[in-house]
Protein backbone atom coordinates (compact mmCIF):
# COMPACT_ATOMS: atom_id res chain seq x y z
CA UNK A 1 0.00 0.00 0.00
CA UNK A 2 2.71 2.52 0.96
CA UNK A 3 4.65 2.02 -2.29
CA UNK A 4 1.64 3.05 -4.40
CA UNK A 5 1.17 6.27 -2.42
CA UNK A 6 4.77 7.35 -2.89
CA UNK A 7 4.68 6.84 -6.67
CA UNK A 8 1.47 8.87 -7.18
CA UNK A 9 3.02 12.28 -6.44
CA UNK A 10 5.91 11.52 -8.81
CA UNK A 11 3.40 10.97 -11.62
CA UNK A 12 1.73 14.35 -10.95
CA UNK A 13 4.94 16.30 -11.43
CA UNK A 14 4.87 17.81 -14.88
CA UNK A 15 8.05 18.56 -16.77
CA UNK A 16 9.00 22.22 -16.72
CA UNK A 17 7.95 24.37 -19.66
CA UNK A 18 9.49 27.73 -20.36
CA UNK A 19 7.83 30.65 -22.08
CA UNK A 20 9.78 33.52 -23.61
CA UNK A 21 7.62 36.59 -24.22
CA UNK A 22 8.90 39.53 -26.23
CA UNK A 23 7.52 42.91 -25.28
CA UNK A 24 6.56 45.02 -27.23
CA UNK A 25 7.56 42.94 -30.27
CA UNK A 26 9.77 40.11 -31.43
CA UNK A 27 12.94 41.10 -33.28
CA UNK A 28 15.03 39.29 -35.87
CA UNK A 29 18.13 39.70 -33.69
CA UNK A 30 16.48 37.92 -30.74
CA UNK A 31 15.21 35.16 -33.04
CA UNK A 32 18.75 34.67 -34.34
CA UNK A 33 20.19 34.45 -30.82
CA UNK A 34 17.54 31.89 -29.82
CA UNK A 35 18.30 29.87 -32.96
CA UNK A 36 22.08 30.08 -32.43
CA UNK A 37 21.66 28.84 -28.86
CA UNK A 38 19.20 26.14 -30.04
CA UNK A 39 16.58 27.48 -27.64
CA UNK A 40 13.87 27.94 -30.27
CA UNK A 41 14.06 24.26 -31.25
CA UNK A 42 13.59 22.91 -27.72
CA UNK A 43 10.33 21.04 -27.11
CA UNK A 44 9.64 22.66 -23.77
CA UNK A 45 10.20 26.28 -24.79
CA UNK A 46 7.44 28.45 -26.23
CA UNK A 47 8.31 31.78 -27.81
CA UNK A 48 5.62 34.47 -28.06
CA UNK A 49 5.30 38.15 -28.78
CA UNK A 50 3.01 40.47 -26.85
CA UNK A 51 2.39 43.43 -29.13
CA UNK A 52 2.06 46.42 -26.85
CA UNK A 53 1.62 49.62 -28.83
CA UNK A 54 2.56 52.15 -26.19
CA UNK A 55 4.68 51.76 -23.07
CA UNK A 56 4.07 54.36 -20.34
CA UNK A 57 7.32 55.94 -19.17
CA UNK A 58 5.78 58.72 -17.07
CA UNK A 59 2.33 60.17 -16.34
CA UNK A 60 2.46 62.21 -19.55
CA UNK A 61 4.99 60.29 -21.65
CA UNK A 62 4.40 57.19 -23.79
CA UNK A 63 6.97 55.36 -25.89
CA UNK A 64 6.45 53.07 -28.86
CA UNK A 65 9.94 51.57 -28.44
CA UNK A 66 10.55 51.69 -32.19
CA UNK A 67 14.25 52.39 -32.12
CA UNK A 68 14.86 52.31 -35.87
CA UNK A 69 12.18 54.79 -36.99
CA UNK A 70 14.38 57.90 -37.01
CA UNK A 71 17.18 56.10 -38.84
CA UNK A 72 14.73 54.72 -41.40
CA UNK A 73 13.20 58.17 -41.84
CA UNK A 74 16.60 59.68 -42.59
CA UNK A 75 17.50 56.92 -45.05
CA UNK A 76 14.15 56.08 -46.68
CA UNK A 77 12.04 59.15 -45.99
CA UNK A 78 8.95 58.96 -43.79
CA UNK A 79 8.28 55.24 -43.06
CA UNK A 80 4.56 54.77 -43.61
CA UNK A 81 4.25 51.57 -41.56
CA UNK A 82 5.67 53.29 -38.47
CA UNK A 83 3.51 56.37 -39.04
CA UNK A 84 0.40 54.21 -39.30
CA UNK A 85 1.35 52.23 -36.17
CA UNK A 86 1.83 55.44 -34.19
CA UNK A 87 -1.44 56.92 -35.49
CA UNK A 88 -3.42 53.78 -34.64
CA UNK A 89 -1.87 53.65 -31.18
CA UNK A 90 -2.79 57.27 -30.45
CA UNK A 91 -6.31 56.66 -31.74
CA UNK A 92 -6.57 53.69 -29.34
CA UNK A 93 -5.57 56.01 -26.50
CA UNK A 94 -8.31 58.41 -27.56
CA UNK A 95 -10.85 55.59 -27.73
CA UNK A 96 -9.96 54.57 -24.19
CA UNK A 97 -9.37 57.96 -22.55
CA UNK A 98 -11.34 60.43 -24.64
CA UNK A 99 -10.55 62.82 -27.45
CA UNK A 100 -7.21 64.61 -27.28
CA UNK A 101 -8.21 68.28 -27.45
CA UNK A 102 -5.00 69.63 -28.90
CA UNK A 103 -2.66 67.44 -30.90
CA UNK A 104 0.72 68.96 -31.67
CA UNK A 105 3.48 67.54 -33.81
CA UNK A 106 7.15 68.22 -34.35
CA UNK A 107 8.95 67.60 -37.62
CA UNK A 108 7.95 65.61 -40.69
CA UNK A 109 7.39 62.37 -38.75
CA UNK A 110 5.12 64.10 -36.24
CA UNK A 111 3.18 65.84 -38.99
CA UNK A 112 2.77 62.54 -40.84
CA UNK A 113 1.45 60.84 -37.68
CA UNK A 114 -1.12 63.59 -37.02
CA UNK A 115 -2.20 63.52 -40.67
CA UNK A 116 -2.60 59.74 -40.54
CA UNK A 117 -4.53 59.96 -37.25
CA UNK A 118 -7.02 62.30 -38.90
CA UNK A 119 -7.18 60.08 -41.98
CA UNK A 120 -7.95 57.00 -39.87
CA UNK A 121 -10.69 58.90 -38.02
CA UNK A 122 -12.19 60.03 -41.33
CA UNK A 123 -12.18 56.42 -42.56
CA UNK A 124 -14.24 55.46 -39.50
CA UNK A 125 -16.92 57.95 -40.55
CA UNK A 126 -16.69 57.13 -44.24
CA UNK A 127 -19.60 58.17 -46.50
CA UNK A 128 -19.76 54.56 -47.74
CA UNK A 129 -22.37 53.98 -45.04
CA UNK A 130 -24.65 56.52 -46.73
CA UNK A 131 -24.15 55.50 -50.39
CA UNK A 132 -27.39 53.50 -50.46
CA UNK A 133 -29.49 56.58 -49.65
CA UNK A 134 -28.51 58.38 -52.86
CA UNK A 135 -28.50 55.20 -54.96
CA UNK A 136 -31.19 54.94 -57.62
CA UNK A 137 -31.83 51.35 -56.57
CA UNK A 138 -32.86 52.61 -53.12
CA UNK A 139 -35.35 55.07 -54.59
CA UNK A 140 -36.78 52.40 -56.89
CA UNK A 141 -37.78 50.35 -53.85
CA UNK A 142 -39.94 53.20 -52.53
CA UNK A 143 -41.94 53.65 -55.75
Amino acid sequence: GGGGASSAPAQRVRPLRHRIVFLPHRSALCDRILADEAVSTMDRVDVHACPVDLVPLDSDLLSMEMDDVVRRAEVEGVPSDSVTAAARSLNKVQDAAGLIRRVQSLGPLGEAVVGRMMGLRMEEYSPEDHDGEDDEGGEGGET
